[in-house]
């Protein structure tokens, strides 16, 4: 705290400085506020509660990250999901397209393309 309102809190006279120095009580008071943790007594209550209140903000603004981006990851795995049976039926009447096909040499190469990238595996 500055050390004239101290004084001013204290009700002790500034000397020829109370004639210059007026600070509003909103000033004083903001003064005071910053000071009231060291000069309370017992103030470990006070400190613990504070120190709480942050941790468990944090911990709320944690939570609020975890459950966005655990959203997101759901709706990507969702939409994955929908990809997949999306190329699972594509593949499925391709096979069956190829094996109504009169033309055996396009049949190997389409069955072969489809093995070498690893979306049908041989038996």
């Amino acid at each position: 705290m500055r050390p004239a309102n101290v004084e001013l809190l204290l009700n002790h006279d500034l000397g020829v400085s109370q004639s210059y120095y007026k600070p509003q009580e909103k000033d004083i008071l903001e003064d005071y506020l910053k000071a009231v943790d060291l000069l309370t007594i017992n103030s470990d209550n006070t400190t613990l509660k504070k120190q709480l209140q942050k941790v468990e903000e944090e911990n709320k603004n944690s939570e609020y990250i975890i459950k966005g981006k655990l959203h997101e990851k759901d709706e990507e795995i969702k939409d994955l999901k929908e990809q997949f049976n999306k190329m699972d039926i594509m593949i499925s009447t391709l096979v069956k397209n190829l094996g109504k096909s009169k033309d055996q040499d396009e049949v190997n190469i389409m069955a072969n393309s489809l093995y070498s990238s690893g979306i049908l595996k041989k038996d």
